[in-house]
């Protein structure tokens, strides 16, 4: 494995993290979490400096903000709080993601915060520098807002054109039985397990595995969690 692909591989594992463990959970982050986070995603054994991430979580997680505003911000805060190296920049990137998930706004890795953050460095640049001069940075939250919006609308388009095509072949190419697992999700934000497919069907694990996995690869559900815990909802 190149090294390259060795930094993906990483940094996938730390969104994996936040995905499976952060959406949805009431606890607070803490200087502990990102010391996770850059665990994962690095080969560094040194840590974060506690004491300046907990001031800026306290700052965030005490605010009544919108998730996006709170997941904007964090990462400005983030690069401004912590001295910034290669290693280092993949958990600023990675700490939105957890801001979102926690409030519940999966976008199912259809939203990539990174390619703003790319695309906009000298922008970012200029609003570091506002933000050491303390002024207000109302335009800079707007401007990714606008972004992030234009993103998901252009996402939801594309979508809407594959279905169209694809949709009712996905449909015709199940087993009656998966059809019917399908058409137990009637409820939004139902999520089913393993187990309570066995039961419903009277089928063996590996049978209900077989059926949910199918689903899944046709992108008719998506999956959840990890080992036991694993769980589907309706795509």
């Amino acid at each position: 494995m190149s090294d390259v692909e060795h930094e993906i591989v990483r940094y996938k594992k730390g969104f994996d993290y936040i995905n499976s463990v952060w959406l949805m959970n009431s606890k607070p982050i803490m200087p502990q979490t990102l010391q996770v986070i850059y665990k994962i995603t690095t080969d560094e054994k040194g840590k974060l400096p506690e004491q300046e991430l907990m001031e800026m979580l306290v700052f965030l997680q005490t605010s009544r903000e919108h998730a996006l505003i709170q997941a904007f911000i964090a990462y400005v805060q983030f690069t401004l709080s912590v001295p910034q190296d290669k290693s280092i920049s993949k958990v600023a990137r990675l700490l939105p993601y957890m801001f979102l998930y926690k409030a519940g706004l999966d976008f199912r890795g259809l939203l990539v915060l990174e390619k703003y953050f790319y695309e906009h460095e000298r922008l970012m640049n200029e609003l570091k520098l506002a933000t050491e001069r303390q002024e207000g940075i109302t335009v800079w939250i707007e401007h990714f807002i606008d972004d992030t919006a234009k993103q998901l609308e252009e996402t939801a388009d594309n979508l809407e054109k594959n279905d169209k095509t694809d949709a009712s072949g996905k449909i015709w190419s199940l087993t009656e039985r998966q059809k019917d697992i399908l058409s137990g999700f009637d409820q939004p934000g139902m999520r089913i397990t393993n187990r309570k497919v066995q039961e419903l069907f009277r089928i063996s694990q590996i049978t209900a595995s077989r059926d949910l996995a199918r689903l899944a690869t046709l992108g008719l559900l998506f999956t959840y969690g990890k080992g036991r815990s694993v769980y589907y909802m309706r795509a």
